[in-house]
């Protein structure tokens, strides 16, 4: 333990033991731009958890009184991975490929769905315009086969009109 040693210098070997800058260590902690340089001694207790939930690794104690390592033993060698947390990303991972070969195919059937729908959908509009083609000359067939009404007009091919 340095006698004599603040909260801030201690923060300011951590941050150099890290090999990172001031600014990116103020911005990973939600820290203000330029907040380290401003506090004298003391850092609020709501920043401390910031520093230590970002770094869990920074052994509180020593943050706080300068005493025992700056990391704890259990997270010193955070930069070797875990298997246990290796294994869960893995599994995760295929989860989530599984599930994306799922919406794949999922997609893909709804596509050639869609393919089929556009297609009979075309050939009922076709059927349909057909249908109606039918009805109207059916319409006018009858219209044509209709025997004249009393009192009606009727043309003689000379294109004068009578009553009949």
């Amino acid at each position: 333990m340095i006698e004599n040693q603040t909260i801030i210098d201690r923060v300011n070997v951590f941050i150099k033991s890290k090999n990172i800058r001031k600014a990116q260590f103020e911005k990973m902690c939600g820290l203000s731009n330029g907040y380290l340089n401003s506090v004298k001694k003391k850092i609020g207790s709501k920043k401390l958890e910031d520093i230590l939930s970002v770094f869990p690794e920074l052994n509180k104690d020593w943050l706080l009184t300068g005493e025992g390592e700056m990391c704890s033993e259990k997270r010193k060698n955070r930069d070797e991975p875990d298997m246990k947390d290796f294994s869960a990303i893995l599994d995760s991972y295929t989860k989530i490929a599984s599930a994306m070969e799922k919406i794949a195919d999922s997609s893909y059937n709804v596509s050639e769905a869609n393919k089929i729908l556009a297609h009979s959908n075309s050939e009922l509009v076709t059927k349909l315009a057909q249908l109606m083609d039918e009805i109207n000359e059916l319409k006018e067939s009858r219209i044509k086969n209709l025997p004249p009404q009393k009192g009606a007009l009727a043309s003689d091919n000379s294109g004068e009109y009578k009553t009949k």
